[in-house]
């Protein structure tokens, strides 16, 4: 079954409609800065990039978007290995200061 979402428009001349995706065709997603070129003012947009020349440009953060699709938290390896390589010096340096 196909999973839809309704996400927020931001391509121009269609801002702030409402529009439904399938997101079983979406290749991969990713943030840009869009330039208002009336007022000049830079925005954070979304793309979802579906291939063959197929973008939605959406409001929604790709955090946004991921947390939609699934309520499960996207692996991120190197953060992860990150934040426990943190945790395990500061239980190492714990341990040395007594």
């Amino acid at each position: 079954m196909a999973n839809f979402l309704k996400l927020t428009n931001y391509y121009k001349g269609n801002p702030e409609d409402r529009i439904v995706i399938n997101m079983d065709h979406v290749i991969s997603m990713f943030t840009t800065l869009k330039v208002n070129e009336e007022t000049n003012e830079a925005k954070e947009v979304t793309v979802l990039f579906a291939g063959e020349g197929k973008i939605w440009e959406v409001e929604e953060t790709v955090d946004d978007v991921m947390k939609m699709i699934s309520p499960d938290p996207v692996q991120d390896g190197i953060a992860t290995h990150y934040q426990q390589r943190i945790s395990d010096t500061k239980k190492i340096d714990d341990l040395t200061k007594t």
